[in-house]
């Protein structure tokens, strides 16, 4: 292989997670919070790996062990599918030093390969923490042959190729699309928020929601699951074939056919790369251009609109944060539409509907609180800080218009998801008060904790914007943070009855307002 492209992603991985920082002396501030960052992924990691390894034993324990390697490989492949496809738009086209790397004395297809390459690693690291344990497990139960384990770890590899490359010709064609119009960012933000609602309702309308299964139907639920797997995804069926079945042929070609699309896709948008990148980059300004009538207001408001601006000028900002507000409206929508128990056996979890009127109000927090803007909203000013430095605004103005953008987003989300959870499960006064409640002052404790943890683990010298929203300290604390606090708030719930849970509910509210408070008053001490 090229060295070059050994070389570009060395430079980019490097960059990218700001390692060079522990060569340079001093810094100990910064090296300490880079240092937590990496013990945060680490422990993410290894609850990935045990989420994956519990699926298996509970497969295995429930004697549908053969199901193992395709969950697996699905998941594996599912998750890899659905992280490019937001980050291909950044990392592929219209990326910081697209001009610098093209200006250099090499080959475009060097260069598709290099970021194609940083997306794979990070699939395929994805990739192991979810097929390894799986493995293991699957070993344990079957006892399989040494020919197996030879399968796996090449498996492991390669199960992202397809995947990836995939993901990255929608997210090309979506950049094409969009590239042909003045709107270029805001038409991709558009599509790819389609995009986004299709793949989230698929995945929970899929399969029909009319049928439901018992303990006796494991073997019949079994051979569906796999029947249509291999009609949603034919690669699949040879990956199965070649590693329960031991098909060794079959196995090879599916090993193949990675190899050979991944080199078919990096040839061909070779071809149109150059064009494609030039296209989303450029910038429309009219000639006629007049000064009519100019629209004055206060500081606060002037703020607030450059901020959602900002927000809707970035497709990898926008899709990276609705995800969870695209969920909450489409389970509640679901939940109207199928009911509580239909929609409990979807999701896999029919046992929920018992304690589905305590939970809603902390499940639709957990969705509000994965859709924190001001997590990054503080990093994404970058080497523009100095103007918000130099203007005679009060840190107070400045600080509300990013929360307030935040809110902008999860209000009316909370809003409406809480209030079709109440017509779906016929919520009692006090559930449906607590469906819409908890959401919003969750909401706004979610805005002010995101921006404090930002001013914490603030990242101005940033490369993309991909490096700020998907991959900061503040992003992975702000958004997992939130979650985290709501499914523990949510978990104490199920534990009371009805007299514990008015009081525990209320306690929470107070809690969530007066720590909110607090850590609004801390960031009013700092100096930006």
């Amino acid at each position: 292989m090229d060295k070059n492209i050994w070389l570009l992603l060395r430079v980019r991985f490097i960059s990218q997670q700001r390692l060079n920082i522990f060569k340079v002396a001093g810094h100990k501030k910064e090296k300490s919070k880079r240092l937590i960052y990496l013990i945060c992924l680490a422990i993410i990691a290894l609850m990935a790996s045990f989420y994956s390894g519990a699926i298996a034993y509970g497969l295995g324990y429930l004697n549908m062990t053969q199901l193992i390697p395709l969950y697996a490989f699905l998941i594996a492949s599912l998750l890899s599918f659905f992280f490019t496809i937001f980050k291909a738009n950044g990392e592929l086209f219209g990326f910081f030093d697209y001009d610098t790397l093209m200006s250099l004395p090499i080959k475009t297809t060097t260069i598709i390969a290099s970021r194609f390459m940083y997306l794979y690693i990070w699939n395929t690291l994805l990739s192991l923490l979810i097929m390894l344990p799986a493995g293991v497990i699957y070993a344990v139960f079957s006892n399989p042959n040494r020919l197996f384990y030879c399968f796996w770890i090449i498996a492991m590899f390669t199960v992202t190729l397809i995947p990836t490359t995939i993901a990255t010709i929608i997210g090309a064609v979506i950049t094409a699309i969009a590239s042909r119009t003045k709107h270029a960012s805001l038409i991709s933000t558009v599509l790819m928020i389609v995009l986004l609602i299709s793949i989230l309702a698929a995945s929970l309308f899929a399969g029909g929601f009319n049928q439901s299964f018992d303990i006796n139907q494991l073997n019949d639920l079994s051979r569906i699951f796999i029947n249509e797997s291999f009609k949603i995804y034919p690669i699949a069926e040879l990956y199965h074939n070649g590693i329960v079945e031991e098909k060794w042929l079959q196995f090879i070609s599916f090993i193949a056919i990675s190899i050979v699309w991944y080199l078919l896709f990096v040839k061909v948008l070779s071809f149109k790369y150059k064009s494609l990148n030039t296209r989303i980059s450029s910038t429309y300004n009219k000639s006629n251009y007049e000064v009519n009538r100019l629209n004055s207001g206060n500081v606060l408001t002037a703020l607030y609109s450059k901020e959602l601006k900002r927000f809707l000028s970035s497709t990898i900002y926008v899709t990276n944060m609705v995800v969870g507000l695209v969920m909450s409206v489409i389970m509640s929508v679901a939940v109207v539409i199928v009911g509580s128990e239909r929609l409990a056996i979807m999701v896999g979890l029919p046992e929920l509907v018992v304690f589905l009127p305590k939970l809603t109000p902390f499940i639709l927090a957990a969705m509000i609180g994965m859709s924190n803007t001001s997590s990054v909203s503080l990093s994404l000013e970058g080497k523009n800080l100095w103007i918000l430095k130099s203007l005679p605004l009060r840190l107070r103005d400045i600080y509300l218009s990013k929360i307030l953008v935040n809110l902008t987003l999860t209000v009316p989300v909370a809003l409406i998801s809480g209030s079709l959870f109440i017509i779906g499960i016929k919520a009692t006064l006090y559930q449906g008060l607590m469906m819409l409640v908890i959401p919003l002052i969750f909401a706004i404790f979610s805005a002010t904790w995101g921006l404090f943890m930002n001013y914490q683990f603030a990242n101005y010298d940033w490369e993309s914007e991909t490096q700020v929203v998907k991959q900061s300290m503040s992003a992975v604390i702000g958004m997992l943070g939130s979650l985290l606090i709501a499914v523990i708030l949510g978990s104490v719930s199920v534990f009371l009855n009805d007299s514990g849970y008015a009081i525990y509910t209320t306690s929470i509210l107070l809690l969530l307002l007066g720590a909110s408070h607090i850590m609004f008053k801390l960031l009013l001490k700092k100096r930006l």
